[in-house]
């Protein structure tokens, strides 16, 4: 954690996929220590094998406007090196609208999830400028940021149900061969 701009006093945990503890060491590092979690190799079972936190913290006051604030974190798995996740970028500015309800993350291409907000049926729709798809993944998780649904398909259509879901905000991500393509978010209501 960049402590020149964020407020290591200010660390809250949050939700996790299993029990946790938590303690801040120098240099605004979190340690976040799952005791006793014996997860599964992800070839043997991927959704058994996945885990997760959460936590908040604040920014410092008057961080310039245009600061990158970035973080990364190391997963240790008994004496094994460290596995490095990927790097999240936070961009300090104002005035920021959000538009829409997907992001596409690979220039050209486009992706539409309807309806949305949705009760039943949803249709997620792919477009690739190249007219290759590959092996393409849906993953759909709760605002606690468990996952509800996984599913693998070829072509540029996706059928899923979300009448099973329960009433509230989804987020999604879809890949192609393993890399993101785009992410947004799904309304679950009830009618």
């Amino acid at each position: 954690m960049p402590v020149q701009w964020l407020d290591p006093a200010s660390v809250r945990p949050g939700a996790g996929s299993h029990p946790y503890t938590w303690d801040m060491q120098g240099n605004g590092v979190v340690v976040f220590r799952f005791p006793g979690i014996v997860l599964p190799d992800s070839n043997a079972n991927y959704e058994a094998s996945q885990g997760f936190v959460k936590f908040s913290v604040k920014q410092r006051k008057n961080v310039p406007f245009g600061t990158e604030i970035r973080n990364s974190a190391a997963i240790y798995f008994d004496f094994n090196p460290p596995v490095i996740t990927n790097q999240t970028l936070h961009t300090i500015g104002k005035d920021f609208v959000v538009v829409g309800t997907n992001t596409p993350l690979l220039p050209g291409w486009a992706v539409q999830l309807a309806p949305n907000p949705a009760s039943a049926r949803v249709q997620l729709r792919v477009e690739n400028p190249a007219g290759t798809y590959g092996k393409m993944q849906f993953r759909l998780t709760n605002a606690q940021g468990m996952p509800v649904l996984n599913g693998s398909f070829e072509g540029p259509v996706f059928e899923f149900q979300a009448a099973a879901l329960p009433q509230g905000m989804y987020f999604y991500e879809v890949s192609s061969n393993g890399t993101p393509v785009a992410t947004g978010r799904l309304v679950r209501t009830g009618f």
